[in-house]
């Protein structure tokens, strides 16, 4: 079978073999309950790991679930609760609206609080080989270092805004430079390690889980379009760099977005749609079905019309098979 590659732009082979497929999707964010694009990107990648054992290959399949984040300390200042509340909550509404939508549960759902340890290895291993350096703020990765970053997104530096998910920092080298660990300001929660408390950046996270349960290199990762630059980017980097590896992913598969008037489907911008209240009004399986008849790489436009119609061809298959 063929498949579009991110990385490098083309359709590549895909060759099954007898030992598992090792297959990474890049999970949710828990600081909100899930909106429909998470359910695009869930539902697309679903489908190919059940394509994948319809041929009798076996896949090992990894979602994680990022429980520790700027937004979701935010989020728990806002509410004056606990961050480890807010993560609890949103998790458990994630994994009930995926198995609505008649998703398969991964063999391994990581979530990056369990995983300290080996994000500290991890950066510990880049800053000991002359890739990442300390300040006041944080570990950060010194992205002129890795003479191959760039490599996926095809961008070019001078162009790229910061990879943070604050503002950005004034003690790093070059301002491309990406958290790796960032030193905890006083209330947050943290994690002791040598460079002081703190807790580990958004994109160090992935690399780590994936590598502890895969191995460093690993055949398929998956995620939204939106994660090209600057998460994947930035995971092939710290990932290559550390483990030291020729190929941290082979195959980087991408989902469209879903649009909304016109506009991308974020949580960032409030330009959302609630995935819960969608599925409790027109069932798991219409949702589905909603998703999968768009290509997986393409925009899809999202209206109550199209969910209507959508509804409506499938009863007509139902009733067909029936």
């Amino acid at each position: 079978m063929k498949l579009y590659n991110s990385l490098g732009q083309k359709y590549e082979n895909l060759v099954l073999r007898d030992d598992p497929m090792r297959l990474y999707l890049c999970g949710p964010t828990v600081q909100s309950p899930p909106h429909l694009g998470h359910g695009k990107s869930v539902v697309s990648f679903d489908v190919l790991v059940r394509y994948l054992k319809s041929l009798s290959q076996k896949v090992t399949y990894v979602r994680n679930i990022t429980d520790i984040d700027d937004k979701i300390i935010e989020k728990a200042i806002e509410e004056g609760v606990d961050y480890k509340e807010i993560s609890k909550r949103n998790s458990s509404i994630y994994r009930k609206t995926y198995l609505d939508l008649n998703c398969l549960e991964p063999d391994f759902e990581p979530e990056a609080t369990k995983y300290i340890n080996e994000i500290i290895l991890l950066i510990t291993l880049l800053v000991d080989k002359g890739y990442a350096y300390s300040s006041s703020s944080g570990v950060y990765f010194n992205v002129k270092k890795y003479s191959k970053y760039m490599e996926l997104s095809r961008r070019k530096l001078e162009d790229t805004l910061s990879g943070e998910r604050i503002d950005v920092e004034e003690d790093k080298v070059s301002k491309e430079d990406f958290a790796l660990w960032k030193t905890a300001r006083e209330g947050e929660p943290y994690w002791e390690s040598e460079w002081g408390n703190g807790r580990p950046g958004w994109h160090i996270e992935c690399s780590a889980m994936a590598a502890s349960i895969l191995g460093p290199e690993i055949d398929i990762h998956c995620g939204g379009i939106d994660l090209i630059f600057p998460h994947h980017e930035n995971e092939i980097a710290q990932s290559q760099a550390g483990y030291d590896v020729k190929q941290f992913a082979h195959f980087w598969l991408h989902n469209g977005m879903l649009r909304l008037s016109g506009a991308k489907m974020a949580k960032s911008t409030g330009h959302v749609k609630p995935l819960l209240e969608y599925i409790n009004t027109y069932g798991g399986d219409v949702i589905r079905f909603f998703f999968i008849r768009s290509h997986y790489r393409g925009p899809q436009d999202f209206s109550e019309d199209l969910l209507e119609e959508s509804r409506t061809t499938l009863n007509r298959i139902r009733n067909f098979v029936g």
